[in-house]
């Protein structure tokens, strides 16, 4: 996405939501299926008149995918009115807020990694019963090529622990990792999130 806004506006990056997986044989794709909806934070310049229309304009690239990932372009423009206050459509603001559901949120355990012959060992670290309920867990790296995305995942947990054995790919591993794991439970009555971002580095078994 290229943005183009008046001088001095600042576009932070996408915040991107949880991708889904979509296997294919031996290929595993990530992406989004039915509706989707991605946030950036714009900051208005303080000097901007009041009333006067502030006009955003943006060109995408994207792949639509069925059968076969078609490339597609498309260019948006938006003139969002202003004023002294204030004013939000509630029917937008519903859209926002159904946007912001599927964002991963920090991860509120300690995360180590440790090379585990031709894998990785992630291991979250929790108090007593977070895991109790997670049925399954998926880790989507940042780095691409760290973890083989048609690999199998092989998840374990203990009363205080949720470990997953990833599937090195063909990036070497260089002491950290980062990306988001999206976390499956049993039921509603949880105390993880639905999906967390995690930053984590080499962890020393024998010190």
């Amino acid at each position: 996405m290229d943005w183009t806004l008046p001088q001095a506006a600042v576009a932070n990056p996408i915040s991107w939501p949880v991708p889904e997986r979509f296997p294919a044989g031996p290929i595993m794709t990530y992406g989004y299926e039915g509706t989707v909806r991605f946030l950036a934070d714009i900051a208005v310049p303080a000097a901007w008149p009041t009333g006067e229309p502030f006009p955003v304009s943006a060109d995408l690239l994207f792949l639509v995918c069925s059968e076969i990932c078609i490339p597609v372009q498309a260019a948006l423009t938006l003139a969002v009115p202003t004023g002294p206050s204030s004013r939000a459509d509630e029917a937008t603001k519903l859209q926002f807020a159904a946007a912001r559901k599927h964002l991963p949120s920090a991860c509120p355990w300690p995360a180590a990694v440790e090379p585990n012959g031709r894998s990785l060992r992630l291991t979250l670290s929790a108090g007593v019963g977070d895991f109790s309920a997670i049925d399954s867990a998926y880790f989507f790296a940042e780095t691409w090529g760290l973890v083989e995305p048609a690999g199998k995942q092989e998840m374990t947990t203990a009363a205080d622990k949720l470990v997953l054995i990833l599937p090195s790919g063909d990036t070497p591993y260089a002491g950290q990792l980062s990306g988001v794991v999206a976390l499956k439970s049993a039921g509603e009555d949880i105390r993880a999130p639905s999906a967390c971002r995690i930053e984590a580095g080499f962890r020393d078994t024998e010190s």
